[in-house]
Formats: structure tokens, C-alpha cells, sequence
């Protein structure tokens, strides 16, 4: 198949509009002697002859002609082509993979979505829920362009900005003894059953074992949701530490929330990306998008 340059037709054309190859080199900035090369390898490509070489100038053969009505035909079309990449390069359009923990969603991630789309209705994001160790997973495997995960989480290789933040609560049935009280700290709330989320969560890994937390809860049960949370809750299971962000108004029924007061009980949400990975326009620019939306404030709180 013929491959055909882009500049050498556009070339056919200046000469077929002016009658002339000076006049051809002028109005594209070229030497008359490259213009003429470049008609000269198209002619030597095609097999015909564009052009009668006159002495004022130049006149179209019929297979000129017919070489420029298809040209002027298919020439609008690469045009469109490179205005269609150009919103790729500045990143006005593409797909972005995202994965994130339900904290992440809940603290702000949908809401703050739905105005980057609102801006750039060309990107295409994709959002899939995961736990804070499998979003790193996906992040580092290339499944996912960006994470937002708990900052508490292993990032191995990954490289984080700063997302939002959101308290910790404590979750209680509605008779428990806590009932009532304005706020315990984590070493009281020790004192009963815990339902904790798997270990991929993020709050599998509150820091038991260390001065924040000298001792490890008792856990009664694991679940891989809120909603089996506080489910187990309402049930008399045990007591929850869960993301104030996570609570719905319509889902606490047979439940109280409790304030934390240690000043440790804040969930830190990051945005998680591959440094060694050059990220494509549009991911750079949701990635922006993010981090200028961070809010340093507690997000929900008491």
C-alpha cells in the first residue's frame, strides 16, 4: 500500500490554488527547490504526471486533477483527526481507572467526580470499590490509575498526596452502657466485643501494640462492609470503629454513635499513584483535581 506524506499533498494543493510552485513555496514557507522535490517524489509515488510544467507557471494534468478532488476530500479529515488527539494531549478526554476504599467515596470522592466530569465530559472514569490493601494492589499492578486508600496502609513502592480526612467513631447498640456518653476513648471502648473489617481494610491496621493503642481489641467478629457492621451492631454483636463519613441518617436505627476523643481517631485518606509510571494527561489532570479539592478540616465532624 502507498504511503503518502501529509506535507507533499498539501504541497499538490498550494500549487493547484496558486498556479505556481514559487508561489506554492511561499505560502507554506518552504524553498521553491524542496516544494519541487516533494511534487517530484509524489509524481515518481503515484505513477503520472500532476502537473505540465509551463514557462508562467503551472498547469493540472487530468490526473492532477483527479489526484487534488481526493485530496480536498480526505485533507478535512486528518484535520479533524488532530483536533480530536489534541483534547488527548492536553487531556480534555481519555480513560481514567480508579479505585477506592469506601471512606474515600463517602469523604468526598463521588461528589468531587461529578464536577470533574461536569468539566471535562470527554473523560471517561471508571470507579471500582475496594478495600485500602487492594487498592494499592491495583495501583501498583497497573490495574488502576489512581487510589485513594487509607495513608495508614502499606504503599510499598507508591508515591501519595494528601486527600481528606474524616474522625473515627465508635458504633454502639442503642441499650449499651457507652449509650449516653459524650465521648470515650478507644482504651474504654476496649472493655467490649469488637466487630472489626477484614484485614485487607483499612481499619484492621489501628495500631494495636503501640502507645495509641496498648491493647488490641477483642474481636468478635470480621465482616467486609459497613453495612455488615453496623448490622452486627444494631444485633447487640459488639461495639464498631468506623469513619463517621461512612454513616448514613436512614441506617441507625437500634444504633448510637459515641465520640472518640483520642486525638489519634482520625482516618487519613491519600491519593496513591505509580511515580514510575509517566501518567497520561488525563490522569494528571483528575489527579489535580483531587488534591486541589483536599480539605484539611475534619470532614463530619461532631
Amino acid at each position: 500500500m502507498t504511503r503518502f506524506d501529509l506535507l507533499s499533498l498539501q504541497m499538490l494543493l498550494f500549487v493547484a490554488e496558486t498556479g505556481s510552485v514559487s508561489k506554492a513555496a511561499e505560502k507554506s514557507n518552504l524553498t521553491v527547490s524542496a516544494v519541487s522535490k516533494r511534487l517530484l517524489e509524489l509524481e515518481a509515488q503515484l505513477g503520472v504526471v500532476l502537473f505540465d510544467r509551463l514557462p508562467q507557471g503551472v498547469r493540472l494534468t487530468p490526473a492532477g486533477s483527479a489526484a487534488v478532488q481526493r485530496i480536498n476530500e480526505v485533507m478535512p479529515i486528518f484535520g479533524k483527526l488532530q483536533v480530536d488527539l489534541q483534547a488527548y494531549v492536553k487531556g480534555d478526554a481519555g480513560i481514567v481507572h480508579i479505585a477506592s476504599n469506601t471512606s474515600g467515596i463517602a469523604a468526598g470522592l463521588a461528589r468531587e467526580l461529578e464536577s470533574f466530569k461536569a468539566q471535562y465530559p470527554q473523560v471517561d472514569l471508571r470507579l471500582e470499590e475496594l478495600t485500602s490493601a487492594h487498592v494499592i494492589e491495583a495501583v501498583a499492578e497497573g490495574r488502576a490509575d489512581l487510589g485513594i486508600c487509607a495513608a495508614s496502609a502499606p504503599l510499598s513502592s507508591l508515591a501519595s498526596s494528601p486527600y481528606h480526612a474524616t474522625p473515627l467513631v465508635l458504633a454502639v447498640p442503642a441499650d449499651h452502657p457507652l449509650t449516653g456518653r459524650g465521648s470515650v476513648t478507644y482504651q474504654e471502648s476496649l472493655a467490649y466485643p469488637h466487630i472489626g473489617r477484614t484485614q485487607d481494610s483499612a481499619l484492621a491496621w489501628l495500631p494495636p501494640g503501640t502507645e495509641a493503642a496498648p491493647v488490641s481489641p477483642s474481636i468478635s467478629t470480621l465482616v467486609t462492609s459497613f453495612a455488615a457492621v453496623l448490622a452486627l451492631v444494631r444485633a447487640g454483636t459488639g461495639v464498631a470503629v468506623i469513619p463517621i463519613v461512612a454513616l448514613k441518617n436512614d441506617s441507625l436505627g437500634g444504633i448510637q454513635i459515641v465520640e472518640l476523643s483520642d486525638a489519634w481517631m482520625t482516618m487519613e485518606l491519600i491519593v496513591v499513584f505509580d511515580p514510575l509510571r509517566v501518567l497520561p494527561p488525563a490522569v494528571s489532570r483528575v489527579r489535580a483535581h483531587l488534591v486541589a479539592s483536599t480539605d484539611k478540616a475534619r470532614i463530619g465532624g461532631f
